[in-house]
């Protein structure tokens, strides 16, 4: 007896397919690491955690913001005291 897997978005909870020619309805595997604390992209069928492409999308077009939380390009990895 096969398993049959759902998978949503973990944000907007769309339905998601692992095959890579499903457009919009591909999913984006995610995955936590714990050091360098972030978010890693993995292969979707890898991981628990799915993002569909118009979520990860939205979220690359949001301003970017530093491990301090700041309006600056230094990402996870900022090193600046923004004096």
């Amino acid at each position: 007896m096969a398993v049959d897997k759902t998978y949503r978005c973990d944000l907007c909870g769309d339905t998601l397919s692992l095959d890579h020619a499903s457009g919009g309805r591909r999913a984006i595997g995610i995955y936590w690491n714990v050091w360098p604390k972030g978010w890693l992209v993995k292969p979707a069928r890898e991981v628990e955690r799915h993002l569909c492409v118009h979520c990860m999308s939205s979220i690359q077009a949001m301003p970017a913001v530093c491990g301090q939380g700041f309006d600056c390009n230094g990402g996870p990895k900022c090193g600046s005291d923004h004096k």
